[in-house]
């Protein structure tokens, strides 16, 4: 085939290249012309979870390969490498999936040999997986990039340039989900509650629901709300990615003072103000239906002697 062919031939193969990925046949975003991308099994993962990163590689008449995947030793281990060999298969690979965690390379090197048939297109040629092991950012990019041809005759090799090299990023969280319900005695709305852990609230909903994001660990969890006593549950233990749902929690009524304890002075504060409508301390109504009567002093004596925090 003389210079002019080839060059027709090879213009046509970049072109079929390009409309098959601006297509979506590769399944991954289109690259223009020669590249190396990651095709990602999830973007986003959880502390301790672990993702798979797939090296997808677009070229024509490719023949060999070599490169290094650089990533994020703060956040991230490797802890496999493998060749994928459905698109291209090499007969030699001096570098197959080695690992060095201390330095945060992952490299990979194959050559076809005399006889197979070098690959036109795109095709993943390598998978690592990685396993979470800070939250952050995780970047992860190439270096040391050689696609190379075997076109024999005195040169022996074309360099295949240039390769777009696209990088790419997984989000590593460190958080869970604690939710539940709270019940305000005598009621039947329940908005209104505070829940509390890791230094987050929450504001219960009129069903008494609430959801609360934490940094993934053990905490104490409390409701309060005023005028009533407040619940505590410690030691709920909640892992990166988890929902943890509590039981739902019941806030005793009658703490007119608001002091924390039930006791002669919220009798002495509901009492003084026995029968009115309006015009009463905040406290005074135990069920907030807009009057201060023998329910509130009900609920108040029913409670007589109980002192926040109560169990959950």
């Amino acid at each position: 085939m003389n210079k002019r062919l080839r060059y027709l031939s090879r213009l046509a193969v970049a072109l079929g290249l390009a409309l098959a990925t601006l297509s979506g046949a590769s399944g991954v975003d289109a690259l223009a012309g020669p590249s190396i991308s990651f095709d990602l099994s999830t973007p986003t993962l959880y502390v301790g979870q672990s993702a798979t990163v797939d090296v997808l590689i677009a070229a024509d008449d490719l023949f060999g390969y070599q490169f290094t995947v650089d990533y994020d030793t703060t956040r991230l281990t490797a802890t496999s490498a493998t060749f994928l060999t459905s698109w291209f298969d090499g007969s030699f690979t001096p570098w197959a999936g080695a690992i060095d965690d201390g330095a945060g390379t992952v490299c990979f090197a194959a050559s076809l040999e005399r006889g197979d048939t070098a690959p036109t297109g795109q095709g993943a040629v390598a998978r690592i997986t990685f396993r979470a092991d800070a939250e952050g950012t995780a970047n992860l990019a190439f270096s040391g990039v050689k696609l190379v041809r075997f076109v024999g005759g005195e040169a022996g090799t074309e360099i295949i340039a240039p390769v777009t090299q696209a990088p790419a990023s997984l989000t590593v969280l460190n958080t869970a989900t604690i939710n539940g319900a709270i019940r305000l005695q005598g009621r039947a709305n329940h908005a209104g509650a505070t829940v509390t852990a890791d230094g987050t609230s929450a504001t219960s909903a009129a069903d008494g629901s609430f959801g609360l994001t934490v940094t993934a660990g053990t905490w104490t969890v409390e409701a309060t709300r005023p005028y009533h006593l407040a619940v505590r549950k410690a030691g709920v233990t909640a892992n990166p990615g988890a929902t943890v749902t509590l039981s739902t929690a019941v806030l005793e009524a009658g703490d007119a003072d608001d002091s924390g304890t039930i006791d002669i002075s919220d009798a002495a504060i509901i009492g003084g103000d026995f029968g009115k409508t309006s015009g009463f301390a905040a406290g005074a109504d135990a069920n907030g239906d807009g009057e201060v009567d023998i329910v509130d002093l009900v609920l108040m004596g029913g409670n007589f002697g109980d002192a926040e925090p109560l169990a959950w």
